[in-house]
């Protein structure tokens, strides 16, 4: 498995699905929705080949949905590395 690490626009990004899924809907499925997340972002460690691979603002990305949302990652040194998780309906372009 190649090493996971979350940029820190990454980890706000995922603080605050959790925290929408939490007033949203209840504390149970924000929990259950970051899990999924995690697992996306694991299987996509484990075998890249399943992202497309995207160019935004000059910068290749793997793009992988999970659920409703993106994770927009980068492979550096065999490290996966989590740039963005953008909802769906978002303007990639200007949160990239």
């Amino acid at each position: 498995m190649t090493k996971i690490s979350f940029k820190p626009l990454a980890r706000i990004d995922l603080e605050e699905i959790w925290s929408y899924t939490f007033k949203k809907w209840s504390l149970e499925q924000a929990d259950y929705y970051v899990v999924e997340i995690h697992k996306g972002i694991e299987n996509l460690s484990i075998n890249p080949s399943i992202a497309k691979t995207v160019q935004y603002n000059n910068n290749e990305y793997l793009k992988h949905k999970i659920n409703l949302h993106y994770a927009f990652c980068r492979i550096e040194n065999n490290e996966l590395i989590v740039v963005r998780l953008l909802h769906e309906r978002m303007d990639f372009l200007r949160h990239l």
